[in-house]
């Protein structure tokens, strides 16, 4: 993975990279919030609403 990026860093392409790194990380930031808010919600309904 390393190699390839730092090829395309080296022919000039570093917006591209920093682009798809940016939106990347986004999306699974997005993921993750997503599923922990999936999991407390579903232990507040289970349990004393406490986590």
């Amino acid at each position: 993975m390393a190699y390839p990026v730092g090829r395309w860093i080296d022919q000039g392409r570093e917006r591209m990279v920093m682009t798809i790194g940016s939106i990347l990380v986004g999306i699974f930031l997005a993921l993750l919030v997503d599923d922990l808010n999936a999991r407390i919600t579903a232990l507040e309904e289970k349990g004393n609403g406490k986590f």
